[in-house]
């Protein structure tokens, strides 16, 4: 196969339908590229629509594949080029063809979230169950587009939901790991299972809590998964948090009804619980009974420790009001001060400053008000 002419790469991107008429007359059409590219890949990815028409007129294979195994048709679904996709297939693309990732068009259409592609792919019957070099069906790229309504319309046209790919990853975990519970609600209704275990002996829980998905998370112990199961790594969501001591994570599994501590805690620590759990009117009722003992939980927090993370500014005045102690620290080493200047709750820290809390900065808190101008007012609390 003679090489390719720079001269007709270069009026196939520019859309030059006359120069390359004039080119041609020295130069053949049919050369390659070094990647193994003819000029249909040149003028799809230019989407060069007169100069793609004159090509195919021209006789130029349309199924010839580059480098990586792809055909033109490969790279139009995957730049979203309606055009293009229409007119090869016409010309004879074979739309069930694979790439060296063994990815249909059908796959790389639904990635891009290409809804008329997708149209035309399904009016040809094109595999919905075919699997890439991953094990992954069309509904993992359809996932990967975001596009609730392309795949809720593949599920309606027969893929298979409960697909493991080699991974034994199911679409949970595809879905977790991007965090968009929008998709998960499609995969509910479809009666996906949150409950596979990938090869790493992990929920989507895990996949979730690793990329951080607050609102994922949140849905996915609503509906049952648990905080505390361990993978292969002996890690569990519950560890990677307390590892990583994200107190907004441990929170949620803290409050998790079938987190291990939870009944024993609920009633060595009442009040602790009820302000973790939100509970503020059974945490006011507690305040009253008063005294409180023991005023260190499991975790070395007080309930103003509480009260200041859930951001409650009421409850924060009836624990001081009630003689609450204000010099604790908790396990990570944070004074009540600095905690309640990183959660940066204006209301909350203008009742401690009320109550004489922030008197007294230390060097580190004093360091961290002058950073965030929100907070420079507590540096004029009199110490």
């Amino acid at each position: 196969m003679q090489p390719l002419s720079v001269s007709l790469i270069k009026a196939t991107k520019n859309d030059d339908l006359e120069a390359l008429k004039i080119l041609s007359e020295d130069h053949p059409l049919t050369g390659i590229d070094t990647r193994e590219q003819s000029l249909l890949f040149y003028a799809v990815k230019s989407q060069s629509v007169r100069v793609l028409d004159f090509l195919l007129a021209s006789g130029l294979a349309v199924n010839a594949t580059n480098y990586q195994a792809e055909t033109p048709l490969h790279i139009a679904a995957r730049i979203g080029d309606l055009n293009s996709v229409q007119r090869l297939i016409e010309a004879g693309a074979d739309v069930r063809m694979s790439n060296a990732h063994k990815q249909t068009a059908l796959m790389l259409a639904a990635a891009k979230g290409a809804h008329e592609l997708i149209d035309e792919f399904l009016r040809l019957e094109v595999s919905l169950n075919a699997l890439d070099a991953l094990g992954d069906n069309v509904l993992f790229y359809a996932i990967k587009g975001r596009k609730r309504s392309i795949l809720k319309r593949f599920i309606d046209a027969g893929a298979w939901v409960h697909h493991l790919n080699d991974q034994h990853q199911s679409l949970m975990h595809e879905v977790a790991a991007l965090g968009d519970v929008r998709l998960y609600e499609v995969l509910k209704a479809s009666d996906v299972s949150i409950f596979h275990l990938n090869i790493h002996h992990q929920t989507p829980l895990h996949i979730a809590t690793f990329k951080r998905h607050i609102p994922m998370i949140k849905q996915l112990l609503s509906d049952g998964l648990e905080p505390t199961l361990a993978d292969h790594f002996e890690e569990s969501p519950w560890s990677y948090a307390e590892k990583l001591q994200d107190q907004e994570l441990m929170a949620l599994f803290e409050a998790h009804p079938r987190h291990p501590d939870n009944v024993q805690y609920r009633l060595r620590y009442p009040l602790h619980q009820a302000i973790r759990q939100g509970q503020i009117d059974r945490a006011l009722m507690l305040i009253k009974k008063g005294p409180i003992a023991p005023l260190y939980d499991a975790y070395d927090r007080t309930p103003l420790f509480y009260g200041v993370m859930v951001q409650d500014a009421y409850l924060v005045n009836a624990l001081l009001t009630s003689g609450h102690p204000t010099d604790a620290f908790q396990k990570t080493g944070l004074s009540l001060k600095m905690t309640a200047l990183l959660h940066k709750q204006s209301s909350v820290l203008d009742v401690l400053k009320a109550h004489q809390v922030m008197r007294d900065l230390d060097p580190l808190e004093r360091a961290y008000c002058e950073k965030h101008p929100g907070l420079k007012q507590y540096l004029n609390t009199p110490h």
